[in-house]
């Protein structure tokens, strides 16, 4: 019965009884009709049939479910792009803008010359780089000498006067020392910051240059590990929090893009040693963090990763992999995690932030993550091993089912009173000091500078590695390093009580060797540059591990307590109790305060940065 068969009925009856008592009626009657047409259907056809249509509801209520923070205008406009017409024609619209834009940036940036989006084998000398500073500079401010801009430059002047005489840094060859060349940089940092410092890559039309020189630092990075020179997408950001973060966002608008997400749906897989920026990102973008457990050398298990996508399937927006990991400075198996990934349909981000132009540059690792179909972004610290000046990282992205990934990063208010409002990053107004700085850094050392530093780096950390070894029984590596880091723990044969390896940092600290205190009751030491290539460094480290070894146990014979750190006590006890070893009264207390306890103590310690008068 058809909406008009009823309202003719409805009229036939002469309007006699109500409309209620009528709707009943007409009810009955497709009720008496439907159980006579199902009684001449055999049961399994009922039931599928049944079943079909509680399926297209489903899908029906998930189709038709709005978005978060979606009005009902921005609803029937996106329920319209479902119909192949409307959505082609729409796509042809923003293809023809996004071609309009293309055009308008290459013509912007014709007028800067060659863009350099590969590491130069040998690195540029003194006279190059300057000459290239001086050329986009004068191009730049040139433009700008016979404007009246509104707002954007707030100084009296824009152009500075660049040091003419810079003859310390000479040609880089392979046979020279790369350590002494990275210190003479900071001249030319200096410069490209005089150059730079009032430029805002947000006014796209008077500093074109800025997002021209991300571009070309943003390629530079991506074809280290696999990506196509010149055809890499991402963004050069203040440091490895942010570009993980920016990272994170950017799956989480997946996520309510693509599978309807609200706040505080979509799901991080991550190893329990990934780095706090993910569950940092978290706390800011409400994502929820599901943990995996790592073998005994701290690199991910891919048993429990594939569980876990298994158990969370739609709701998983992105597995985060490390290069190596922080606290024990190990390579997860980033190949096979892509793999898992991949078949799960989820994206998965490799941060390389830690040992990135390190990792990259030793033959035993494998390091074309880009290339791998079930990679679809990866960060690495240009302020790291990199080179150039705090605080400067980048995030490469590529496409994840067709989908531009970078584009999901923007901020768009296009209702707002000020005018059309967009920004790339959470940053409004963006420096180009730190991407000049980064492009100046790769363009000067060169991919020979870095297998020179990645050489020395990783050989120094093989040599601390020995030393750790030499003092067998006392103390014991927890894995055997990969790339950058060494992590060692008290040996358990030595019989010391817990938290007896933070007793020995401090006692290391007050000799001028610091450590980084980790979970666990482990530390670890992070080799850099500066200290790969002090000659005295590793012998330093040697005697000044032993001497506080000795140390340590003059302490325990005086029956001394070892605690982790000064917040919120013995932190670690407070956050893993042990019945073994506390009362009673004091295990519930943290269990139930600990993990409560310890971050209201971080946050009173930052607190108290801010005035502690």
């Amino acid at each position: 019965m058809d909406a008009s068969a009823f309202v003719y009925g409805y009229l036939l009856s002469g309007m006699e009884i109500s409309p209620i008592k009528y709707i009943r009626k007409c009810l009955a009657y497709i009720s008496k009709n439907t159980d006579s047409a199902l009684k001449n259907l055999p049961p399994h056809t009922v039931v599928g049939a049944t079943c079909i249509s509680i399926y297209v509801i489903m899908q029906l209520k998930t189709f038709c479910q709005p978005h978060w923070n979606e009005n009902c205008r921005d609803f029937i406009g996106r329920i319209l792009l479902k119909l192949p017409p409307v959505k082609s024609l729409y796509i042809a619209n923003i293809q023809n803008e996004h071609t309009k834009a293309k055009e308008s940036v290459q013509k912007q940036w014709q007028i800067f010359g060659k863009l350099h989006t590969q590491i130069p084998k040998l690195g540029w000398d003194n006279a190059e780089l300057l000459e290239y500073l001086n050329k986009i500079s004068d191009i730049t401010n040139k433009a700008l000498h016979s404007k009246h801009l509104s707002g954007a430059i707030y100084s009296k002047n824009l152009d500075c006067e660049m040091e003419k005489n810079l003859k310390s840094i000479k040609k880089w060859h392979p046979s020279d020392d790369i350590a002494t060349k990275t210190s003479h940089l900071v001249k030319i940092f200096t410069e490209a910051f005089k150059l730079s410092h009032l430029w805002n890559s947000m006014h796209s039309e008077e500093f074109a240059i800025g997002t021209c020189i991300e571009y070309q630092v943003v390629n530079m990075v991506a074809t280290m590990f696999g990506g196509i020179s010149g055809a890499s997408k991402g963004f050069v950001t203040t440091g490895g929090t942010e570009s993980l973060m920016l990272a994170m966002r950017i799956y989480r608008n997946l996520g309510m893009k693509e599978k309807g997400h609200a706040p505080g749906e979509g799901v991080i897989i991550a190893c329990t040693s990934v780095h706090a920026a993910i569950e940092k990102s978290c706390q800011s973008y409400l994502l929820n963090i599901v943990y995996i457990g790592c073998d005994k050398e701290g690199r991910a298990n891919l048993y429990e990763l594939k569980e876990a996508l298994k158990e969370n399937r739609n709701k998983v927006i992105a597995v985060v992999g490390s290069a190596p990991s922080y606290p024990r400075g190990v390579v997860d198996p980033i190949v096979e995690m892509a793999q898992l990934a991949e078949h799960y349909g989820c994206p998965m981000h490799v941060d390389c932030c830690l040992g990135g132009f390190i990792v990259n540059n030793l033959s035993q690792h494998n390091t074309q993550y880009l290339a791998l179909s079930g990679i679809t972004s990866l960060s690495a610290d240009t302020h790291k091993n990199g080179m150039a000046p705090k605080g400067s990282s980048v995030l490469v992205t590529k496409e994840f089912n067709e989908i531009d990934l970078a584009s999901l990063s923007t901020y768009v208010v296009p209702n707002w009173s000020g005018g059309i409002y967009g920004t790339s990053k959470d940053s409004g107004s963006q420096s180009c000091v730190q991407s000049l700085c980064a492009l100046v850094a790769m363009l000067a050392i060169g991919s020979n500078g870095y297998e020179q530093i990645a050489k020395m780096t990783h050989d120094s950390t093989r040599e601390l590695a020995k030393i750790i070894k030499k003092n067998s029984g006392r103390v014991r590596l927890v894995s055997e390093p990969d790339v950058n880091v060494v992590a060692f723990e008290i040996d358990p044969q030595w019989g010391l009580p817990n938290n007896a390896i933070y007793a020995l940092a401090d006692e290391m600290y007050k000799k001028k060797v610091a450590l980084n205190k980790l979970h666990n009751d482990e530390v670890h030491f992070c080799v850099t540059l500066r200290f790969a290539s002090n000659p005295e460094a590793l012998e330093n480290f040697g005697t000044v591990l032993s001497e506080c070894l000795d140390n340590l146990q003059d302490l325990i014979e005086k029956g001394q307590v070892f605690s982790s750190v000064s917040m919120y006590g013995t932190i670690n006890s407070a956050l893993k109790p042990n019945s073994s070893e506390l009362s009673a009264r004091k295990y519930v207390e943290n269990l139930l305060f600990g993990s409560l306890g310890a971050k209201d103590a971080v946050r009173a310690h930052f607190e108290a940065l801010r005035n502690p008068f």
